[in-house]
């Protein structure tokens, strides 16, 4: 069993070596008219990514970049649709609760049938 294990490690540990994040094909940055740009992302800040080119560095706005760039790469639009979505999971919730107790309440307000017929019968029978 110990063999077996070392055996998994070192198979693990020559499949991975050399593989890394930069090592990976990650699609490129793109600008709205699907035009890829090939430079290296330097940073990201409120007005739009910043790449390190062969002259310097150059600041592309967000609007001029692709929507898939800006879904990867835009803080502010992340957080944007995470509040959005947090907020939909919130307002679910609450119209399901709201159901839930609306149904519970219909169904403990119904008149059972069976007392109902021992009432009428009450009502019915002579008093002595």
């Amino acid at each position: 069993m110990r063999q077996l294990m070392t055996m998994l490690l070192l198979l693990g540990l020559m499949a991975t070596s050399g593989i890394c994040e930069e090592s990976l094909t990650a699609s490129p940055a793109r600008l709205a008219n699907g035009r890829p740009i090939e430079d290296k992302i330097k940073e990201t800040n409120a007005e739009g990514l910043v790449f390190q080119t062969s002259r310097g560095l150059v600041m592309f706005p967000w609007r001029y970049l692709s929507a898939g760039t800006r879904y990867r790469h835009e803080r502010p639009f992340l957080a944007a649709q995470e509040i959005a979505r947090s907020n939909a999971l919130q307002k679910a919730k609450s119209t399901a609760a709201k159901a839930v107790a609306q149904d519970k309440n219909i169904t403990t307000n119904a008149p059972s049938t069976k007392s109902d017929a021992s009432t009428r019968e009450k009502k019915s029978a002579p008093s002595r």
